[in-house]
């Protein structure tokens, strides 16, 4: 079985699937990491048993796939190391935005982009000043950023291990990224059962109700 995930769900679906391993020992099973829309499609063609990726509005009526809203994952700020809210408790989100911003190259980062510009609009700001990464390992796009070229986002997963030149702050008010998985429609998966047992019993979700969406809905 493989499972896919996104740039920011790779520790939980590391976890989801040591829990699978245990419970599941004849069961051979794979990680891969992806963009939104592809690993939707790939779980649609049972290339993929599950997916966890950024949450993908009616994505279980077009590709005919089982959707669960899994966690809410804190975003946090990625600033230069010498930024004038390197130190500080948050930054607001005003001040983010009047930054050059680093954001993944499109068409993979496509989802990702347009996410993140509707969630600063909601805020009441616009991405004005953007600068595109090369394609690479998230780890390496951050470079412009320890460089003082540009400020990004990443979750608290990546700051386990710093990064040189990169300071981690909170967003003022707090940010989450949604994080939905992807299953067949029928609820069997073994992937599906883990991740719902984490999710109720660590309280992933904070922001969202754990919402089902099925391919008829």
């Amino acid at each position: 079985m493989t499972i896919g995930y996104g740039p920011f769900s790779r520790s939980l679906v590391t976890r989801i699937v040591a829990a699978v391993a245990a419970r599941r020992p004849d069961l051979e099973l794979r990680l891969e990491e992806g963009v939104a829309p592809e690993l939707v499609g790939r779980v649609a063609t049972g290339e993929f048993a599950a997916a966890a990726m950024l949450a993908t509005p009616a994505a279980a009526r077009r590709h005919g796939v089982r959707v669960d809203a899994l966690r809410d994952e804190p975003l946090l700020a990625a600033l230069p190391a010498t930024h004038r809210y390197a130190n500080a408790g948050a930054i607001p989100i005003g001040a983010f935005a009047a930054e050059r911003v680093l954001l993944p190259r499109e068409p993979a980062g496509r989802a990702f982009n347009a996410w993140l510009r509707a969630v600063v609009r909601a805020a009441g700001f616009e991405l004005e000043r953007t600068l595109e990464t090369m394609s690479a390992p998230w780890d390496r796009r951050m470079l412009p950023v320890a460089d003082g070229a540009a400020v990004s986002v990443f979750v608290a997963e990546w700051t386990r291990e710093a990064i040189p030149g990169v300071a981690a702050v909170a967003f003022d008010p707090p940010l989450t990224f949604p994080v939905d998985l992807a299953t067949g429609a029928d609820g069997s998966d073994p992937v599906l059962q883990a991740a719902l047992r984490f999710r109720d019993a660590e309280g992933w979700l904070t922001q969202r109700p754990p919402r089902i969406e099925l391919p008829g809905d």
